[in-house]
């Protein structure tokens, strides 16, 4: 165990899982119209709380359960830790209060572009929504006004390139969490080269990041300081770039070069980077000695690497689980993976041993950290219900 580890200070002792529930009063929403089809308020409490307890450790509550129009796929907390959007197919983006269940806003988006993913800013003041698809003379990201929701600022799609096709897809975004102007995107120009978008009168707009013509951009992530922007390729590398002039800086390789990148985050420190890969998924691979084809699984696990000598750290084991979602609780003690059949798993960081592994839903679910640390959403792909858990620590 190196030095850098004694940062994540958790209990020692072996934790023991139990079940547990408490009877908690009902309040059932009407039913709201809005926009020619019905919304059922959120069901705020069922007739029991479920508590998911790690005993001396950690305690997970749902508190609340909020049905959406259209699957969820992406969703975004406001720094407030109450306000939560969801986006997702045919154009869908709701944004709802948490503690009350109320629906504060339905903004389905025009064309009915799904949505790849939305942001809130660090402060607040805007939320960034891309898009997966988007075609030509079509907003490719739109900045709304947290407030009024109004359109503030834009980024249209590129023209395709002579010899490509399809629909330019923005796959992932990250705003610098200091300044909140700049924003970096993959898939601009066919998924190769990110750029840094800097909303407002900014003179230059866009700042291109080193491209790499071989091998797509999945993911990317600003550090906590706003200093470095890190992307995840399809070929399993991480790149990591100066967010003041777009030069890359570093670059390592994570995975075996058929495995592309799912997931990466930074921890709250900015000293680790966790990363995740497809896993689960299968490649068909020739094998050379035997001159047969064979079908390769990614069993590779979640990653902690450190930022400033590319070491890696620490694994945690899905158990050939794929990953839809990373997230690492503010304190930096707990990894949080959003898994694949619905399953949700919960890591102690600083030893890799799994805490909790439990499934609110049947299908592949998000995970989403509120700001505070204190409540997680989770989203099912496979429905329309996201459902919200608070954290206890004892």
């Amino acid at each position: 165990m190196s030095s850098d580890d004694t940062h994540f200070d958790v209990p020692r002792t072996k934790p023991s899982i139990s079940i547990t529930t408490k009877p908690l009063r009902t309040w059932f929403g009407g039913i709201v119209k809005i926009g020619g089809y019905s919304l059922f308020a959120t069901i705020f409490s069922c007739f029991l709380a479920v508590s998911l307890c790690v005993a001396g450790e950690l305690r997970l509550t749902q508190t609340a359960t909020i049905e959406l129009p259209v699957n969820a796929r992406t969703l975004a907390w406001h720094p407030n830790s109450k306000t939560l959007a969801a986006g997702g197919w045919s154009g869908m983006l709701t944004v709802w209060d948490t503690q009350t269940g109320k629906l504060i806003r339905d903004l389905r988006q025009p064309n009915n572009a799904t949505l790849g993913e939305i942001q809130y800013s660090a402060d607040g003041k805007f939320l960034a929504v891309g898009k997966l698809r988007a075609g030509s003379k079509q907003a490719y990201l739109s900045i709304l006004d947290a407030s009024s929701f109004q359109v503030i600022d834009k980024l249209e799609s590129p023209k395709m390139l002579e010899g490509e096709r399809g629909n330019v897809s923005l796959e992932s975004l990250s705003i610098d969490p200091i300044t909140s102007k700049r924003i970096v995107l993959s898939g601009y120009t066919n998924g190769r080269d990110p750029v840094i978008f800097t909303s407002g009168n900014s003179p230059q707009k866009l700042i291109q990041l080193s491209p790499d013509a071989r091998y797509l951009a999945v993911k990317v992530s600003f550090s906590p300081t706003g200093r470095i922007i890190a992307v995840g390729r399809q070929n399993g590398v991480i790149d990591l770039y100066s967010a003041e002039n777009g030069q890359l800086v570093k670059s390592f390789s994570v995975f075996d070069d058929i495995w592309w990148i799912r997931a990466l985050n930074f921890s709250p420190d900015g000293r680790y980077i966790f990363v995740a890969s497809n896993t689960g998924a299968g490649r068909e691979w020739l094998d050379r000695t035997t001159g047969k084809w064979t079908i390769h699984k990614n069993n590779e696990p979640i990653k902690m690497w450190d930022v400033q000598t590319q070491s890696l750290i620490r694994t945690f084991d899905t158990q050939g689980r794929g990953i839809e979602s990373l997230e690492i609780t503010t304190d930096n003690r707990y990894l949080i993976a959003g898994l694949t059949k619905g399953f949700v798993a919960i890591w102690d960081v600083k030893t890799g041993a799994e805490i909790k592994r439990f499934r609110p839903s049947a299908n592949s679910t998000i995970v989403k950290l509120s700001p505070d640390g204190k409540q997680f959403a989770t989203s099912d792909t496979g429905s329309k219900k996201v459902k919200i858990w608070m954290i206890n620590e004892q």
